[in-house]
C-alpha cells in the first residue's frame, strides 16, 4: 500500500533484493481532505572487501520499518504497520574488460523476514463498514526464508576510485507481499553508482593548479571538489527494468529511467537537472482471494542549484535547493470495479548532506531533506491537498 492523498495500490513494486547501502528515515504528511500519513526507517549497510586480487567478500544487513495511513484500491482508508529484516553474505570477482571497463558479478545468499498488518478504518466516502474482515485487511505475523541473488554489472571507471554500471539481477526468495503468494523470482536490470578506496595507493597524476590563491589551498590536493567544470553523478541517477513472478501466479513488471547530473558552473556553485519516466503493472492476490490489477505510468523533471562549503580537507557541506514537476496516471481494477486517477504536482525541496570524500573523485554523504508540494492537480482540477515530506538519507556519488 502506498500512502497517498488519493486512492493508491496496496503494494509498491518491490526491489529485487536488499540495497547495497542505505541509511535514512522520514515521513510524509498532507494538508486538508486527506488522512494519509507515513513514517519510515531504512537502515541497510553493505560492504565488499577484496581479500585477494580481483576476489571480494562482502555482506549486507537491511532493517526497514514503516507505519501510517493510506488509501487502498477501492478508495477506503487503512492503517498499516510493516517490518522487514534481511541479512546476507556475498562473494564477487572483478574481471577487467579494458582500461575503463570491468565485469563485477556478485553472488549473494541470505535470509529475509517480514511482517505486516493492515486494517481498514473507513470505506470510500466515510460510510460505515460491514462487520468482519474487509477485503484488503491483512495480518501477517511473520514470514521468512532463504534467498539467493546474482548481480553482474558491467562497470565504467571514468576516473580514479569512482564507477557507474548497469547489469542483470537474478533473485529468488520468499514473497514480500502482504498476502503470502509463495516464493518470488525476479529478473531485472539495474544501475549502480559507487566507488572504492584502500588497497595499493594510486599515483596522483592530476596537476596542481597554477594559481593556488585562485583555487584555494585545500583544492590543490587530490580531494578537491566543487571547482568550475566538475560534473557530479550520484545515486539520483537511476535506471531499472524488471519482472517478478510469484508461485501463486501473481506478477509485476516495472520500468524506470531517471538521469540526473550536477555541474559546477562556477567555483563552489552548481546547477543540476534530472528527468524521470517509468511505468509499473502489478497483479496481486487480495485477502479475500480475488485478484487486484493496477497499472501506473508517470514522469517528471527536476532542476536544482547547489553550493559546496568546505569544512576541512575531506569534509564538505553540499546543500541543494530543487524545484520539480511530476505527473502520474493510475488505472486500478479490483472487486469488480475500475477506477482511474491522474495527478500532477509542483514541488520544491532542500537537502543538506554532509559529504566525506573517502577517495579521489568518490564521496559518501548523509543529511536531512525537506520537500513541499506547492501545487497539486488531481483529475485535471486544483486540489487543496498537498504533501510535505521530511527525513534524512544517504548520498553517494562521484565527480569528474
Amino acid at each position: 500500500m502506498i500512502p497517498s492523498p488519493a486512492p493508491a495500490s496496496s503494494a509498491p513494486v518491490p526491489p529485487p533484493a536488499p540495497a547495497d547501502s542505505s541509511l535514512g528515515g522520514g515521513g510524509t504528511v498532507y494538508t486538508k481532505l486527506s488522512e494519509a500519513e507515513t513514517v519510515y526507517v531504512d537502515v541497510g549497510p553493505g560492504f565488499d572487501v577484496f581479500v585477494a586480487r580481483q576476489l571480494s567478500i562482502g555482506g549486507g544487513l537491511g532493517i526497514g520499518y514503516s507505519k501510517g495511513r493510506g488509501y487502498l484500491l477501492d478508495g477506503s482508508l487503512a492503517e498499516y504497520d510493516a517490518t522487514t529484516v534481511s541479512c546476507g553474505l556475498r562473494v564477487g570477482y572483478a574481471i577487467p574488460l579494458g582500461p575503463l571497463l570491468s565485469l563485477y558479478p556478485r553472488l549473494t545468499g541470505g535470509y529475509s523476514w517480514s511482517r505486516s498488518e493492515r486494517t481498514t478504518l473507513k470505506s470510500f466516502g466515510g460510510f460505515v463498514l460491514p462487520p468482519g474482515p474487509q477485503p484488503f485487511d491483512v495480518v501477517n505475523e511473520g514470514r521468512g526464508g532463504a534467498y539467493v541473488s546474482l548481480f553482474a554489472p558491467v562497470l565504467l571507471h571514468p576516473t580514479t576510485s569512482f564507477f557507474v554500471g548497469f547489469g542483470p539481477v537474478l533473485y529468488h526468495g520468499p514473497s514480500d507481499r502482504s498476502v503470502d503468494e509463495g516464493p518470488r523470482t525476479t529478473i531485472q536490470g539495474r544501475m549502480i553508482v559507487g566507488g572504492h578506496w584502500g588497497g595499493a595507493p594510486t599515483p596522483v597524476t592530476e596537476a596542481a593548479p597554477a594559481d593556488d590563491g585562485q583555487r584555494g589551498r585545500r583544492n590543490a590536493g587530490p580531494y578537491r571538489f566543487g571547482e568550475t567544470g566538475d560534473l557530479v553523478i550520484s545515486g539520483d541517477f537511476r535506471a531499472a527494468v524488471g519482472h517478478s513472478s510469484y508461485a501463486s501466479g501473481g506478477h509485476d513488471t516495472s520500468f524506470s529511467v531517471g538521469p540526473a547530473i550536477d555541474y559546477f558552473v562556477a567555483r563552489h556553485f552548481s546547477l543540476g537537472i534530472g528527468g524521470r519516466v517509468g511505468s509499473s503493472a502489478i497483479e496481486e492476490k487480495l485477502a479475500n482471494g480475488s485478484t487486484g490489477r493496477y497499472v501506473t505510468t508517470g514522469g517528471g523533471i527536476d532542476t536544482r542549484i547547489g553550493f559546496e562549503i568546505s569544512l576541512m580537507d575531506r569534509v564538505s557541506l553540499y546543500p541543494r535547493v530543487s524545484l520539480g514537476f511530476a505527473t502520474s496516471s493510475t488505472t486500478q481494477r479490483a472487486l469488480g470495479a475500475v477506477r482511474m486517477f491522474d495527478s500532477s504536482t509542483l514541488t520544491t525541496g532542500i537537502s543538506f548532506p554532509f559529504v566525506v570524500h573517502a577517495a579521489r573523485h568518490f564521496f559518501i554523504g548523509w543529511g536531512p531533506y525537506l520537500s513541499r508540494e506547492l501545487v497539486r492537480w488531481a483529475d485535471a482540477a486544483a486540489s487543496e491537498t498537498r504533501g510535505t515530506s521530511f527525513g534524512a538519507a544517504l548520498f553517494v556519488g562521484g565527480w569528474l
